[in-house]
């Protein structure tokens, strides 16, 4: 009789993935919390005698079954060795994290006809089960089964086109009726109009405006602002209080420093020139509720975008009890705005000069990379006058966006640091601290070390998945007779296809683990060449055109991480940084984690005011 023990380290790991929908077309409870999955994957567990792993439980929450690319979704297939839909390196049944895959249904796994064959396949071939709870079922790699999930996925994107159309249909009848079709807008207050449901149940009906009478006279007073001839900028610095602008706040703003509202974790509090100039266009100042110029569409890969709606599709209600700006002041803007409009199309030959197209190589290296280390925000180029009288000149150098753009009371980070010289130092700190044969040698022991503990760990494992093995083949022998006795077809033909399933899989990871081992020295010199040869390939690429090293610093330095840069004390800056590769920048013992870079004396420039 097998213990306890022996039993948990024979039964297939299972991981689960759970997902809830953004849109309203989850209609059941259970799809509508990702905790009652796990609960039910975790019982469908239990009965099948499946050990769950928990730190291989994926969940998405409010993410679209639509986009292929999904945080927990893209996790757990890194984990199954698939990274940017491509698998990248052989399929090592042995090293997997998981032996079963538990899923509700299709639907929760992906819901976009154009890769919902190809995902399912990727899973499946690497060797994992793949179980649908809801159907009890087994996924396997047949014609049938590839056929239905191609299937499946038609129907599940049709669905969700059409729950979408729904959702829209639904806010274009509330703009008709002048309601709120969602979000927060400054100067109004939200009203949830509560009613009772047929049930009889009390619920939120819709939600209406009402005025904000504080935040109201804030907008009046940045309009008659921008009329009276200063622009977005100027007038975001002088409602953030910026001291060069004294003048203008107390002549508009009575002298003090309104607040712009935080709606839930978006903004700074501070305001923002772009937030002025859409404030400036918002037709709910005049009284006018306007619902559908804009509506998102997906690509392919269920990324959303937003396109211009038909005109005849787009809703407009007078609602005169909402308005804020009055009539001759809000034309008096709007006639600006579009003076302004026809003088920049007028000095541009009619062309427009908008952001550049999503995916166009910066001509930078650094850029979108820095961030500011005292307020978070991006370190952006900006042409800057440098000396004076005939030797002064325009040079590029990194600014804090946010206090450019919004005033020194947003950030006090006055750096203006040459971009030349930023990209030297970060440069020079990869190329003397990560780019050596210290890094490959420490990137080698840490590999061989753990290498060892991995084969420590499975010593026994040969001799486990032997008796598995032979327990599986004894059921499915045990299967195929009941089948000849003329038992349950379709249950027992299942409960078949799961057993020769389950010896396929164990007789790949035995393979695995019988092959003969590369022994540990030769495996790090193996290591070592291969680093060595992948740094060499690295230094190519930062010492090549900007465009070229740009991609090797986007590569090199994690997204979740970016190069802060701080003032320092003493008038000179920090560096902190890391790469995927190691520690970017070393700090000393005063220090720890940074670099002190001071700047030499008359590098900050001196500004005009």
């Amino acid at each position: 009789m097998k213990s306890a023990k022996a039993e948990g380290l024979l039964a297939l790991r299972a991981a689960i993935y759970a997902r809830k929908s953004t849109d309203d077309s989850d209609k059941s409870d259970e799809l509508k919390s990702v905790a009652i999955q796990i609960e039910s994957a975790q019982r469908f567990a239990a009965e099948r005698g499946f050990r769950v792993v928990a730190e291989h439980i994926y969940l998405d929450d409010r993410v679209s079954g639509a986009r292929i690319s999904r945080p927990a979704l893209d996790r757990m297939m890194a984990a199954l060795g698939v990274r940017d839909g491509k698998r990248r390196g052989p399929i090592d049944p042995g090293a997997l994290p998981f032996d079963v895959l538990i899923v509700r249904d299709q639907s929760r796994l992906i819901r976009n006809a154009h890769h919902a064959t190809r995902l399912i396949d990727q899973i499946v071939r690497s060797g994992v089960q793949l179980w649908y709870y809801k159907e009890r079922k087994m996924v396997q790699r047949e014609f049938n089964d590839q056929l239905l999930a191609s299937v499946h996925g038609q129907i599940d994107s049709a669905q969700r086109i059409k729950a979408s159309q729904d959702a829209r249909e639904g806010l274009a009848e509330r703009a008709l009726r002048g309601y709120n079709t969602g979000g927060c807008v400054y100067g109004y207050i939200n009203c949830p109009v509560m009613g009772q449901m047929a049930s009889g149940q009390q619920a939120r009906l819709y939600t209406d405006f009402a005025i904000d009478k504080e935040q109201a006279e804030i907008v009046r007073r940045i309009f008659r602002m921008y009329a009276d001839g200063y622009g977005p900028r100027k007038i975001a610095k002088t409602l953030n209080g910026d001291p060069r602008y004294a003048k203008e706040s107390r002549r508009y703003f009575s002298g003090e420093r309104p607040r712009k509202p935080v709606v839930g974790k978006r903004g700074s509090g501070s305001w923002a020139p772009s937030a002025v100039r859409d404030m400036l266009r918002n037709e709910r100042y005049a009284g006018h509720i306007v619902f559908g110029r804009w509506k998102n569409d997906y690509d392919e890969d269920g990324e959303k975008y937003r396109v211009k709606a038909d005109a005849s599709k787009i809703v407009r209600t007078e609602r005169p009890d909402l308005r804020i700006v009055e009539p001759d002041l809000w034309e008096r803007v709007q006639r600006r705005i579009r003076d302004e409009q026809q003088s920049y199309l007028l000095s541009t030959s009619g062309e427009l000069h908008g952001r550049p197209t999503r995916g166009l190589a910066s001509r930078y290296m650094l850029s979108g990379l820095i961030r500011c280390g005292c307020c978070g925000s991006s370190m952006v180029i900006s042409s800057q006058p440098f000396g004076s009288g005939k030797t002064r000149r325009m040079e590029r150098v990194f600014i804090c966006n946010y206090r450019s753009h919004r005033g020194s009371t947003a950030c006090s980070n006055s750096l203006r640091l040459r971009k030349d010289r930023v990209e030297h130092e970060v440069l020079s700190a990869i190329e003397q601290q990560v780019l050596t044969p210290a890094v490959v040698r420490a990137a080698v022991r840490r590999a061989i070390e753990m290498k060892r503990a991995r084969d420590g760990q499975h010593a026994d494992r040969p001799a486990e998945l032997r008796r598995a093995l032979a327990q599986a083949e004894g059921e499915r022998e045990r299967y195929a007779k009941a089948i000849a006795l003329g038992g349950p077809l379709e249950t027992l033909v299942a409960k078949l296809a799961e057993c020769e399933q389950r010896e396929k899989t164990l007789r790949a990871e035995l393979a695995v683990v019988r092959a003969p081992r590369v022994p540990y020295e030769l495996g790090a010199k193996r290591l070592e060449r291969t680093y060595t040869e992948r740094l060499a390939h690295w230094r190519e690429l930062l010492a090549a055109a900007p465009e070229r090293a740009r991609e090797a610093m986007v590569a090199l330095t994690p997204a979740e991480q970016p190069i802060l840069l701080t003032p320092g004390k003493d008038g000179g800056y920090r560096l902190h940084g890391a790469t995927k590769l190691g520690p970017l920048l070393f700090g000393d013992a005063a220090s720890p984690g940074s670099a002190k870079l001071a700047s030499p004396r008359g590098f900050e420039p001196r500004l005009p005011p």
